[in-house]
């Protein structure tokens, strides 16, 4: 249920950036802060997302299921790097913080 609340407000936000690419193209400073918003957000789930995929795979190692682990594993690889290619250079040290993290617990039960 959370993850559908998740995927339906990406949708949105991605709808959102459509427009305002359009909009980009007329001379208001008002696109720029609507695409950088729909950005965040975006960001933001895609973020989320690769937390919970994260959180699935060390549950599936926990259990023994590899075959989950290791496709849990890299949905949440692949989410987290999405959202790598989205951040500012300001906030990418949290998330590379995170990965790095995910990277090193992997490498661990490897």
């Amino acid at each position: 249920d959370h993850f559908l609340r998740i995927k339906a407000v990406h949708r949105l936000a991605r709808e959102d950036l459509k427009k305002a690419t359009v909009y980009r193209m007329t001379d208001s400073g008002e696109a720029g802060a609507q695409i950088r918003e729909s950005n965040r957000i975006q960001r933001y789930n895609i973020w989320k997302m690769g937390q919970a995929a994260w959180k699935w795979a060390r549950q599936a190692a926990a259990s023994g299921d590899s075959t989950l682990d290791e496709r849990q594993y890299f949905l949440a690889k692949r989410l987290n790097l999405q959202c790598l290619s989205r951040l500012d250079k300001q906030e990418d040290k949290q998330v590379d913080t995170q990965v790095d993290t995910q990277v090193d617990e992997r490498a661990e039960r490897s």
